[in-house]
Order: C-alpha cells, then sequence, then structure tokens
C-alpha cells in the first residue's frame, strides 16, 4: 500500500514539474509549485510508512510524528496564502535539458514553513536510511541494500535541491529522477523480499504438513481453543474417543464435554495455572455426545505470540476408562494378593503352636486321668484347638496353600451329591433348589474341596434369609471368547485371561442383598457385617481362595432388596470341550438396524456392543436408564431392539421397559442380569414372557437372546 502511495504521489508531482516548467508567468508557476510541496509531504508520509511496515518496526511513535507533521504542513499549503509558504518573491529559473532543449520558468521562493518542510524530509532520509541499516545488519542484506541505495540518492537529491533553492548554483533539479530511483528500487526490495517469503512459505507450509498429518494420525485427544476456551480445532482422534464431529464443537466452548462429576474449584484452578502462563495436567471425567461417561488424563498448555501474548490454549488428551477401571480391579486383586501372605504366614505360625498346645493336652490328659473336673477342662482346651485348627486351614484356603488333589470329575455329580447334606444343613424355612445342567461337566477338581466352597456359599445364604426364603443351585456351561472372559476375571489384562468352555455354579439366595460398599469387600477374611461372635468372616474368603486354586473364578451379582448370585467359573477338561458356533442371526426379521444398550457395567457394555458389532449391528450405548430414555426419543424410528441391565442405579431395566413401552408398546426387549433366570421370575422382578440373558454374556447366549426376541 504504502509503494503503491508512493508510486502515485511520484506521478502527480511529475506532472506538477512539467506544469511548473511550462509555466508563462509567476501565479501559474506558483500554483504548481505549490501543489509539488504538497505531493512531496504525501511522499515522504508514503515512504516513511514503507519502511515502517518493511523493516517491522516496533516502536513507530517518530514514524507517527514525522507523518502527523506532513500531513498538517499538506493542509496548510493547501489552504495558506501567506508568505509562510510560498513568497512573491520570484526568479526566472533558466537550463538546456538534455543540452539541446532550452527551459525557463518562474520559481517562487520558499516561505519559512517550506524551508522547515524541506529539512524535515532530510532529516526523514536520514532517519529512513538508519532504519534500513540496522534492519540489514540482522540478516536481510539483499532485501534491504537496494531500498538504502535508493533512499541514499534521495537524501543527496533532496541535499542539491535545497542548495539549488537557496542560490547556492544555478542547474537542473534531480528530485524527480532520484524519485523514480527510490520507486525502482523499493521495487527491487518487495521483489527480493517476496522471494524469500515465498521460500519460507514453501517450507513452512511442507512443515505445517508433516504437523497436520501428525496431529491427525495422533492417538491422542488434540484440541486446540482461544484464550476464552471457544474451540478451534480438534484432530480425528477428539472425534473417535467423544462421538462428536469438528463442525459440531468448533466454535462452542469446551465445556461441552463436561460431565458435572468436578466440582468448580478444579477448573478455576485449571484456568488460574493456564492463564498464568503454566501448563496444567490432571485428569478428567467427561460426558460423550452419547451421553455415556469417560476418562481421560490431559496436559493443557498455552500458546504465545512473537510478542509473548497468549493466544491459544492446546489440550493433548488420553483415553484411559480401561486402564482406569483395570488398575481399581488389579489393585483389588494386589490387596487380596497382600492379605492371602499375610493370612499364609499367620496360619503357618499358628498351626505350629496348635500342635504343641495339642500334644501337651493329650500328655496332660494321660496324667489326671483320675479327676473328672480337669479332664473336663483338657477336653475344652482340646475342643478349641480343634476349632482353631479348622480356622488355619481356612486361612491356608484363602492363602491358596491348602492342598487340593485335582482329578477329572463331573461337576453335576458333585453338586447333586451334596443334596442330602443340604437338606441337613438347611432350616428356618428356607426352600432348596437344585437344578443341574443337561451338559456333561467335566473339569479338574478336588470334590471335597469345591464342597467346602460350596458349602460356605449355601451358608452365607441361608445367614442372610432369617425368615426363609428360596435357596438355588443351578450348573451350567458357557463358552466365553478372551474378550468375554473379561467380565468375570476381575484385574486381569485381556492376554492374561483364560477363555474357552467354562462350568459354572450358581448360588442364589433371595435375601436381603448387598449395597456396594458391602459387595466390593465380600471376600476379604474377617470381613462381616453380621456382627460380633456370629462369624469368623473367612468363609467367602476361604471359598475364593479355593476356587483360585482351581484355575477358575467368581463373581457376585447383588443389590439391595433382590438377593445375591454368586457364581464360581471352573474351566472345562479339554476332553470334553464343544465349542458351539454361533448361529447366523436373520437381522430382516428385526424393523431396524440399531439396537439400544443400557448397562452400567463399562465391562459388560463393551463386550456387549463388540459382539454387536461384529455382528453387524450400529448400537447407541447408555449407561443409566435416563441416558437410554433420551437416546431412544431421538432415535426411536432406527431402534429395533433394547438390551438392558436388570439393576441399574435411579433407575432400573424394569422401571426404564415400562417408561419406554408408553413411546413404543411393541418394543423388543432383553433383560440382561447377572441373577439366574429362574430367581428373576421367581421373585417377579421379570414377568413371563419377556426374554432373559445371564451375564457374563458370550456371543452364542446374545444370538439365541436375539433370535427369541424375534419371535414375540
Amino acid at each position: 500500500m504504502a509503494f503503491a502511495a508512493a508510486c502515485f504521489s511520484a506521478g502527480f508531482y511529475d506532472l506538477a514539474s512539467s506544469f511548473l516548467y511550462a509555466s508563462a508567468n509567476i501565479e501559474t508557476g506558483m500554483i504548481w509549485q505549490r501543489w509539488q510541496f504538497i505531493l512531496l509531504c504525501g511522499m515522504g508520509a508514503a515512504f516513511l510508512w514503507f519502511v515502517s511496515e518493511f523493516t517491522g518496526r516496533k516502536s513507530r511513535r517518530l514514524d507517527r510524528l514525522l507523518m502527523g507533521y506532513l500531513a498538517i504542513q499538506a493542509l496548510i499549503l493547501t489552504i495558506d496564502r501567506s508568505e509562510l509558504t510560498l513568497t512573491a518573491e520570484a526568479s526566472i529559473k533558466k537550463f538546456i535539458f538534455l543540452g539541446a532543449f532550452p527551459i525557463a520558468y518562474h520559481e517562487v521562493t520558499p516561505g519559512i514553513l517550506c524551508v522547515v518542510q524541506g529539512l524535515v524530509g532530510l532529516f526523514s532520509c536520514g532517519y529512513i536510511l538508519y532504519s534500513l541499516v540496522v534492519f540489514s545488519k540482522k540478516g536481510n542484506k539483499l532485501e534491504a541494500r537496494p531500498i538504502i541505495t535508493g533512499i541514499a540518492i534521495l537524501t543527496l537529491a533532496v541535499l542539491s535541491d535545497i542548495f539549488v533553492g537557496w542560490g547556492f548554483y544555478n542547474c537542473i533539479y534531480v528530485i524527480e529522477l532520484s524519485f523514480l530511483v527510490v520507486i525502482i528500487c523499493m521495487g527491487c526490495s518487495l521483489n527480493e523480499m517476496h522471494l524469500r517469503t515465498q521460500i519460507e512459505l514453501q517450507n513452512t507450509t511442507e512443515g505445517l504438513r508433516k504437523l497436520e498429518a501428525a496431529v491427525k494420525a495422533a492417538a491422542e485427544s488434540i484440541v486446540v481453543t482461544d484464550p476464552k476456551g471457544v474451540i478451534e480445532y480438534v484432530n480425528p482422534a477428539f472425534e473417535e474417543m467423544t462421538g462428536y464431529t469438528s463442525s459440531e464443537v468448533i466454535g462452542k466452548n469446551s465445556g461441552v464435554v463436561k460431565s458435572g462429576k468436578h466440582d468448580e474449584e478444579m477448573y478455576k484452578d485449571l484456568w488460574a495455572s493456564i492463564s498464568a502462563g503454566r501448563v496444567w495436567r490432571g485428569h478428567f471425567t467427561n460426558r460423550k455426545k452419547d451421553g455415556s461417561l469417560f476418562q481421560e488424563d490431559a496436559v493443557i498448555s498455552p500458546i504465545r505470540n512473537g510478542d509473548g501474548d497468549i493466544v491459544n490454549f492446546v489440550a493433548v488428551k488420553r483415553d484411559i476408562t480401561q486402564e482406569a477401571l483395570l488398575e481399581n480391579q488389579l489393585r483389588q486383586s494386589q490387596k487380596m494378593e497382600a492379605l492371602g501372605q499375610l493370612a499364609s504366614g499367620v496360619a503357618h505360625d499358628f498351626t505350629n503352636m496348635l500342635a504343641v498346645i495339642m500334644g501337651h493336652t493329650q500328655l496332660l490328659k494321660s496324667k489326671v486321668s483320675s479327676s473328672e473336673d480337669c479332664i473336663a477342662h483338657i477336653d475344652a482346651i482340646s475342643e478349641s484347638t480343634n476349632r482353631l485348627s479348622s480356622l488355619t486351614g481356612d486361612l491356608l484356603a484363602f492363602a491358596h496353600q491348602k492342598p487340593v488333589s485335582l482329578r477329572l470329575t463331573d461337576l453335576n455329580r458333585v453338586v447333586k451329591g451334596m443334596k442330602a447334606m443340604l437338606d441337613r444343613t438347611i432350616e428356618n424355612g428356607v426352600e432348596l433348589q437344585i437344578k443341574a445342567s443337561g451338559d456333561k461337566l467335566v473339569t479338574e477338581l478336588d470334590p471335597d474341596h469345591i464342597e467346602q466352597a460350596i458349602m460356605y456359599l449355601v451358608v452365607n445364604a441361608i445367614d442372610v434369609m432369617p425368615g426363609g426364603g428360596v435357596l438355588t443351585i443351578e450348573t451350567s456351561k458357557i463358552n466365553l471368547t478372551t474378550k468375554e472372559a473379561v467380565q468375570c476375571q476381575e484385574g486381569m489384562r485381556e492376554e492374561d485371561v483364560v477363555s474357552g468352555d467354562f462350568a459354572v455354579v450358581s448360588i442364589t439366595d433371595t435375601g436381603c442383598g448387598m449395597p456396594e460398599k458391602v459387595r466390593a469387600r465380600v471376600f476379604e477374611p474377617f470381613f462381616t457385617t453380621k456382627g460380633k461372635g456370629r462369624t469368623t468372616g473367612l468363609g467367602l474368603s476361604t471359598a475364593y481362595g479355593i476356587i483360585s486354586q482351581h484355575n477358575g473364578s467368581m463373581t457376585v451379582y447383588s443389590a439391595p432388596g433382590h438377593g445375591t448370585t454368586f457364581r464360581i467359573y471352573l474351566p472345562l477338561a479339554e476332553q470334553c470341550e464343544i465349542v458351539d458356533q454361533a448361529p447366523d442371526l436373520d437381522k430382516s426379521k428385526l424393523e431396524g438396524n440399531e439396537i439400544l444398550i443400557a448397562e452400567d457395567d463399562y465391562i459388560v457394555r463393551n463386550v456387549l456392543v463388540h459382539v454387536l458389532q461384529n455382528m453387524g449391528f450400529s448400537v447407541l450405548e447408555a449407561e443409566d436408564g435416563f441416558q437410554a430414555i433420551r437416546l431412544f426419543e431421538e432415535n426411536k424410528d432406527r431402534i429395533a431392539l433394547l438390551i438392558t441391565d436388570v439393576m441399574m442405579p435411579e433407575k432400573g431395566g424394569c422401571q426404564l421397559v415400562a417408561d419406554l413401552r408408553k413411546i413404543k408398546p411393541d418394543l423388543r426387549v432383553i433383560f440382561a442380569s447377572g441373577y439366574p433366570e429362574s430367581h428373576l421370575r421367581q421373585t417377579g422382578i421379570i414377568a413371563d414372557g419377556e426374554t432373559i440373558i445371564n451375564k457374563p454374556l458370550s456371543k452364542q447366549a446374545v444370538v439365541g437372546a436375539i433370535e427369541e426376541a424375534m419371535k414375540k
């Protein structure tokens, strides 16, 4: 813009000069000479502007002061007719142009203001030269050299014109030619700068392409916001992690993914840190577009411009939902292992001391056989010692150190063979139901130890039904892939999980159930809610240890007011394995290809999503009943089937189904639960005719449940 203004002013100055040289009288010459001074002000301002932009000068106070003076001077020249600018004195100037063309014109003597203008112009040239020399010393010689040359020539021309005007000598003015030289030099400098800029732009563009490719390929979510937190960019990992597309979030505040799980103090601390220019590191629980929660570690850093001002924030975030879940499970597993080591040490030392007590008791009894009172006391000691011996055996079982004798055994026979013993144990109006699977469940086990584990679970179930109830023991077979087996082998990495065919024993009671805090500690030794003196708190922990010795696992499903189900998983023997292939599913019978899942357990939900997506279904996920209702209302025309957990916080599966069937009465539903189907129907939790699938979920079971639901 400055270059164009300089060219425009130089052209008009040249035109004014031509008319001045051709003027026939003093009045005409004064008019064109006044225009020359006005246009000189314009060119001076244009040169100052050009050099300021060209050199990128930060402080421009002097530039503004000089340009302000030139603007005022141009205004005075326009309106003033006194001798402050041009006097009435004039002289005739004569010279021969190119030695052949005589030229004569009237030149008016400048007034004091025009003399000052000439001095200011000379000072401006010196100031411009100084700025350009400093600029060239910063590594910009190629760009600065042409314009330095042009301004130097212009400075000499201004000096020459001042001397001619003051009458030091008589010759042609050279300022017109110097303006042309400056314009050419300005063009050369701009061209050099343009070439350098093009090269830098090409290099920068290539670097940006690589950076963009790296950001797009990054597995971490990357979000760039302005200083107020408005999103300007998100990478594909963010879209995959949150479910939002870039067009949906760009221009919106970064709080679009807030879950409401954090207090305002955390966000205030975050903004205080990054606004002060510090890097913030922390953990978020955020919410996806579909409403489900996810965990992420975040690093938020400020981005500064060349002046050091914060212009953006960049957040790099990593989804750690699965890691956090496995970490919690691993922590629980490590706690149980540590307790096992402690129990083992205590049990071994205690056993040695008990052996000494029992031996000396027998010796003492033989010495005082004539005293009935002494024998009674010794018998009491012996009885207590025997009970303590049994207790140490339980501790060793929990610590996985009680010896077992494994052999191939049909689990059905073990469970059926316990009926007579259980009938003698069960009292208080508790009804026992044993339902053996039709499959042959041959597995490597120690029958005595497995009976002991089941007995502990049965005794626990009887204790929680003091007023009577139903105790159900069922056996079944299930095939789980590695992905699916994670559901019942907590705290293990997926690559360490045992998969294949399992024999399952389910022990279900209709007691009061357990809250989450109790359920999380149920296998800890000496933990009990039954009060002092009623139990040692080792029954369930001993059962846990016995099953672990058999390379098996245990799960517990319970909710207050809905009873409890313990499940034992034992790997089937290889010669007994029959891998059932899940049949192909005719999806055309469903009035859509979208399935809504309502499940609060992340691992179970993840397995179910994996199974359904591999079958070609589109899946919507909800972690509770309220979120499921929102998703259903938004997608009710596309949803063909609902799979819901029976027990969920706040709004359970039964209430959810009742609410959704008010919107769509013919909605097909599959209930998923850790409780056995017989328990759910017997207690009236699930009505007859509804489809039920038991956890842990396998592809075969899911296909069968969907086929059953499609028939209704």
